[in-house]
């Protein structure tokens, strides 16, 4: 599990790793983070991968979180892109962060858990996200109240709804990492 060291960063995308057939590898780690935090937070294939190895040559077999990490970040950078192109204006990150979340294939246990995260990502469901802009971008001061209304269709057979944001660094004492705990 994600216990100890600085392996449990706020505003980072921790990846876990799944087989091609969606099972669980055996070696990512699991949260929660000492404070409860969700660990990790998005999953990709990274067991028995074909990739790169020296002399511009290829081989499979390769395993890890590290093999998995590639394939999530080549989708971030892909939506980042799209949100660029649609905007242009730089995607903010807790934007990215939670698009990649939101639009992951659901894994595991119903809703998010400490195996799977948000689950594996999917980047036809988070294209669609940035795309037909479903987001809202925001800010509420201390103690304040941000209140917005959805319309939904009556056909709709899921929401999903999620709230993201870069929270700035606590102090290293502080028996919670978190400093703005906003709550949807």
């Amino acid at each position: 599990t994600v216990h100890s060291g600085f392996q449990a960063s706020k505003n980072s995308i921790a990846v876990g790793a799944l087989t091609r057939t969606d099972g669980n590898s055996s070696f990512h780690c699991y949260g929660p983070v000492k404070d409860g935090r969700l660990k990790p937070e998005i999953c990709g294939v990274g067991v028995n991968v074909y990739s790169t190895f020296p002399f511009n040559s290829y081989r499979g077999g390769y395993s890890g979180t590290s093999m998995a990490c590639p394939g999530v970040s080549g989708v971030a950078a892909l939506i980042h892109q799209l949100y660029e192109d649609s905007t242009s204006n730089q995607m903010p990150a807790h934007l990215l962060k939670g698009s990649l979340c939101n639009g992951a294939d659901e894994m595991g246990r119903n809703g998010p858990d400490y195996q799977f995260g948000f689950g594996r990502v999917n980047a036809e469901r988070t294209a669609a996200i940035i795309g037909a802009k479903n987001y809202t971008l925001d800010s509420v001061r201390q103690n304040g109240v941000y209140t917005d209304t959805l319309y939904v269709q009556g056909d709709l057979t899921e929401l999903k709804i999620l709230l993201c944001w870069n929270d700035p660094a606590a102090s290293p004492s502080a028996s919670t990492l978190l400093v703005n705990d906003l709550d949807l």
